[in-house]
């Protein structure tokens, strides 16, 4: 399904990493998608890595639901990373969570400049990921409505999997034909 996109998120990260020093060509670009295959709420990343896998992209992207990056594996999966791929423009994808009425909003997928905090919003303290980071808004609510998150769709959390996959490969496509 790599039709469909939002241009304005594949615009901006192609900013992004071409703004970024350590950007040279499209293997100095590295994804990490942080998440497990255990909770559907939190399995964006992975998802998006065996999409990437399944459809054949020749695209760095560590964190498939076969080898998920999540709380117990991250420091070692990061300094394997670092190690094999030193200078790299990292792009971190992973599930966020937003505020009621939030800037994300449910059901978006947002790219921004600078790292993430993943599992910020499960008040978990782990070390920041990426140089830019794309986010996939999974629930709007407080957290004291943590539980309402278990009730997610498998459909909704594949969509928006498949919109961050579109994002990444119409960016690479872009950065190879050098536009933008």
């Amino acid at each position: 399904m790599i039709n469909s996109y939002n241009e304005s998120n594949v615009k901006k990260l192609t900013k992004y990493i071409k703004s970024n020093k350590k950007y040279r060509d499209i293997q100095s670009l590295v994804f990490i998608g942080i998440g497990t295959d255990k909770i559907l709420f939190d399995s964006v990343g992975p998802l998006v890595g065996s999409l990437i896998n399944h459809y054949g992209l020749n695209i760095n992207y560590y964190g498939d639901m076969d080898n998920p990056i999540h709380a117990l594996n991250m420091v070692e999966a990061l300094e394997f990373i670092q190690m094999k791929h030193p200078n790299s423009v990292v792009i971190a994808v992973d599930s966020s969570i937003s505020p009621e009425g939030g800037t994300y909003g449910l059901g978006r997928v947002s790219v921004r400049k600078g790292s993430l905090l993943p599992g910020l919003g499960l008040g978990k303290e782990l070390p920041e990921v990426g140089d830019i980071s794309i986010r996939a808004c999974i629930f709007e609510g407080e957290m004291n409505e943590v539980e309402d998150m278990y009730n997610i769709s498998i459909q909704f959390v594949y969509s928006l999997a498949e919109d961050v996959v579109n994002l990444i490969h119409h960016t690479v496509e872009n950065l190879s034909r050098n536009i933008g």
